[in-house]
């Protein structure tokens, strides 16, 4: 039992002598936030990425409207590029097509291939890792996410 009491009391002026009181202090890697901001792995830092559907050229291949070509038939006049008039004897040109029988194709715009409508032409699309914003939040290593830390 008196070892017991020596053994307290000697705890309690340990405890009670010691001058050194922690305080929290905040991280000055991620000030205080507890997220420190990265580049964006996946589209390094861009916020863009190629797009998976064209892989990046922006239009998906040959329009089978116009089998590449970028025109079609026309089809106020049926590809004729007029009608003869029997009333006045002439050939009448077609205003639709201005009498080439032919008229832009209306699928690909005339380009002769077909757009690729999930990047819309232009071959990237946004980042989803990132938001577009070419940076990514991670947590803070130096105070495990809390922001802080005692000292």
């Amino acid at each position: 039992m008196k070892n017991i009491l020596i053994i307290a009391i000697f705890a309690l002026t340990v405890l009670f002598s010691c001058n050194h009181r922690k305080e929290w202090v905040i991280c000055n890697e991620c000030n205080g936030r507890g997220k420190v901001s990265v580049k964006c792995f996946e589209c390094d830092g861009s916020g863009y990425i190629i797009c998976p559907y064209c892989e990046g050229c922006g239009y998906l291949g040959e329009c089978f409207h116009c089998d590449g070509t970028g025109v079609t038939k026309c089809t106020f006049c049926n590809g004729a590029g007029g009608k003869f008039d029997e009333y006045w004897g002439r050939f009448e040109e077609c205003f639709f097509c201005s009498g080439r029988g032919v008229t832009r194709c209306f699928f690909c715009d005339g380009l002769g291939y077909d757009i690729c409508g999930y990047c819309n032409r232009y071959g990237k699309v946004r980042c989803t890792e990132c938001d577009g914003e070419g940076i990514v939040f991670t947590k803070c290593v130096r105070c495990s996410g809390k922001g802080g830390m005692m000292k």
